[in-house]
């Protein structure tokens, strides 16, 4: 399976997994679509993408991680003892 994907140009995005038995692997239309610094809230990110994907947004990298440094912040307001 991961070779079709890899085949039709996308690639495996490990920062987006979280994990689990049954997860699936993750692919991206672009490499500049994977931040490796997004894997602490990659869910939100994971449903970001799908909210702009709904909306016919073509997402650059930039956007990308404009946005997931928003969730960031926002996961270390709630997480005060979290330390990068």
């Amino acid at each position: 399976m991961d070779y079709k994907f890899e085949k039709l140009n996308y690639y495996w995005c490990f920062q987006y997994e979280t994990g689990g038995v049954l997860r699936p692997s993750i692919y991206v239309k672009k490499t500049e679509l994977c931040y490796s610094k997004a894997i602490l809230v990659s869910d939100y990110v994971m449903n970001w993408l799908d909210e702009q994907d709904a909306l016919g947004a073509e997402v650059t990298g930039e956007m990308l991680q404009e946005q997931a440094d928003i969730f960031i912040e926002k996961y270390k307001e709630r997480h005060p003892f979290y330390v990068d």
